[in-house]
């Protein structure tokens, strides 16, 4: 092999380890964002389900009544659920 060659896949395999870190980088980033749009998905749907209970019972002021109430017929909400798919 020449000096050439030698350099030039060692060109190559520098810019397939920077490739690399980009593509490593650009997972990261992408990751993030997921983790940020689910969130945010969650925090709505909370909020959705808050307003709902309050638009049927009126405003909870004993929280410890509500959690009291949905201990006892959680099971029966969850069941009129449909499964999710993981």
């Amino acid at each position: 092999m020449t000096d050439q060659t030698r350099k030039s896949d060692q060109e190559k395999l520098a810019y397939l380890t920077q490739k690399i870190e980009q593509l490593q980088a650009r997972k990261m980033e992408l990751a993030k964002k997921v983790k940020a749009d689910e969130r945010k998905r969650r925090t709505k749907r909370l909020i959705e389900i808050g307003a709902i209970v309050e638009a049927y019972a009126g405003e909870i002021t004993d929280l410890n009544a509500l959690k009291t109430y949905l201990e006892k017929y959680g099971d029966n909400i969850r069941k009129t659920q449909p499964q999710k798919k993981d």
